[in-house]
């Protein structure tokens, strides 16, 4: 990794298992996985380094009772061994920006799906074509520091703010609301006070996302 770092302007770090597992693969393939991502660039002196965050990095957090959710209001409180390795990446990102000086984002995706498929994609989903907006307005823009955002569409449904994301330079194009129609014929209105559209995690904060499932 890091003779491959080597000479690049900066690194995005995209790998990683995206769904819950096992532990040992989580903790192997996520976590270290990560580490090495930050730890190649710090060797290899590449300054910027944007990492795929999500959601479930503070997947029990409620839904607010009005406005928009801003991550200073989302701290850590993960829904599974998946969301617990994106609390790790934070923190891994914290670290290498203070210690070593690295420029380090943290995008918290939402739904990253080429077309919403859910009810709740239509307030979480983030669009293909706003995934690579957001991607390079997080390596564009001058000296983050450290910065971690929400990931989501414009969607006119959303109740995470993107003012962070804002910031750096995104400007979403997309919004979920134009799947609206055939979502809610097929699914019916969202139940917000269903967990799935209660919580920023969804259904990775109900029992069907329990560990032992995965460990069996």
């Amino acid at each position: 990794m890091t003779e491959a770092a080597r000479g690049a302007g900066a690194l995005v770090h995209l790998a990683g298992i995206a769904t819950e597992s096992t532990w040992p693969a989580i903790a192997h393939t996520n976590i270290e996985g990560t580490y090495c991502a930050l730890e190649a660039a710090r060797r290899a002196g590449v300054q910027r380094v944007v990492l795929a965050g999500s959601n479930h990095a503070t997947g029990y957090t409620p839904r607010p009772d009005g406005g928009l959710l801003r991550e200073v209001d989302a701290p850590p409180r993960p829904d599974t061994y998946y969301g617990v390795s994106k609390v790790a990446m934070e923190a891994l990102g914290s670290l290498y920006a203070d210690r070593y000086g690295l420029d380090v984002v943290v995008l918290r995706i939402g739904s990253a799906f080429p077309e919403p498929t859910t009810t709740r994609h239509l307030s979480t989903w983030l669009s293909p074509g706003d995934t690579v907006r957001l991607v390079d307005a997080a390596l564009r823009t001058p000296s983050p520091g450290f910065r971690v955002v929400w990931g989501v569409s414009a969607n006119t449904r959303a109740w995470w703010d993107l003012t962070a994301a804002r910031a750096l330079g995104y400007e979403p194009a997309d919004d979920a609301e134009v799947y609206a129609e055939a979502l809610i014929a097929a699914h019916g209105e969202p139940d917000l006070s269903d967990p799935v559209h209660a919580r920023v995690g969804g259904e990775y904060a109900t029992a069907e996302f329990d560990s032992d499932r995965f460990d069996a």
